[in-house]
């Protein structure tokens, strides 16, 4: 019998076909695993041998066949995907939670430590499965986040997500951005993880994107910059001048950007009135995160 290792390796070389990146093989690999056995991996690499019954065999089986002929994401397959600290459910062709977004929670959390008994408002532009503004509802208790998006689908999923993992202090509702928002109603921190890939770009994603994602989450026109200036322009009108954030320094704006929008993302910034500008990369070295904070 092979050892949870050396099944982890087997797996991953049968999915070297869908995916180029080994490590990520191996990651999909060791998650298929658990699912499977129900076990998490530290239980597993502590066995000698690793043991599947008949069932768990096709299973296992009918779940590589599925990402191989299929190209659908092992998230769509199980149905969920964990994200800091919650188990956030996934239903095509609403967006996966990506590493990249839930690196960047983890250091906003870091930031809002420091408010962590406050009494302030957030508003989640795009929150899709509501991953963020869960997060973020779920570290802030006192907060009340308000997650948006255009999609009816989405939301319908956030709310189930929210149902999921008992948060009662966000709440989602269908908005193309900011049209139905009241235009009284203004936030301490508006964050924002909109389309911003090139339509150029479209065609050299990964199948297990462009067969199964939401085209419309993810491409922009203008080189993938449209929506994002949309953000900044009207965010303008929506931020409290006097918050919680801006006395402590903070940026009341955080946008995701593609890798390459840095320069760009952050003279539209400047042109708008922000200060306080930065942009922060992810750990590959990316752009990843643009910061500004509007006090006019």
């Amino acid at each position: 019998m092979p050892s949870f290792h050396e099944l982890v390796q087997t797996l991953a070389q049968k999915l070297s076909v869908e995916y180029d990146d080994h490590a990520l093989a191996k990651q999909t690999a060791r998650w298929i695993l658990e699912n499977v056995t129900k076990e998490p991996a530290s239980k597993l690499i502590a066995k000698k041998d690793i043991v599947l019954s008949l069932l768990q065999k096709k299973r296992l089986e009918k779940i590589i066949e599925t990402i191989i002929n299929e190209h659908k994401p092992l998230a769509y397959i199980l149905g969920y995907v964990p994200f800091n600290g919650l188990k956030i459910l996934v239903e095509p062709p609403t967006l996966i939670p990506r590493p990249e977004t839930e690196e960047w929670v983890i250091e906003l959390l870091k930031k809002l430590s420091r408010l962590k008994n406050k009494k302030i408002s957030i508003l989640d532009i795009g929150t899709g499965t509501g991953c963020v503004a869960l997060t973020l509802a779920k570290f802030l208790p006192n907060t009340m986040v308000y997650g948006i998006d255009i999609s009816p689908q989405a939301i319908q999923l956030a709310r189930k997500n929210a149902d999921y993992n008992n948060i009662n202090n966000a709440q989602f509702f269908t908005s193309d951005l900011f049209s139905q928002i009241p235009s009284d109603l203004k936030f301490d921190l508006i964050v924002a993880n909109p389309p911003y890939i090139a339509e150029n770009e479209w065609e050299s994603l990964e199948k297990s994107v462009t067969q199964w994602e939401d085209k419309k989450a993810l491409i922009a026109n203008k080189s993938g910059l449209e929506i994002v200036t949309q953000i900044i322009e009207k965010s303008l009108t929506h931020s409290k001048r006097n918050s919680e954030f801006i006395k402590k320094n903070m940026p009341n704006l955080i946008i995701e950007i593609g890798h390459q929008q840095g320069a760009a993302v952050e003279e539209i910034l400047r042109k708008r009135g922000y200060t306080n500008i930065s942009i922060a990369k992810d750990i590959e070295g990316k752009d990843r995160i643009a910061e500004g904070t509007h006090t006019k």
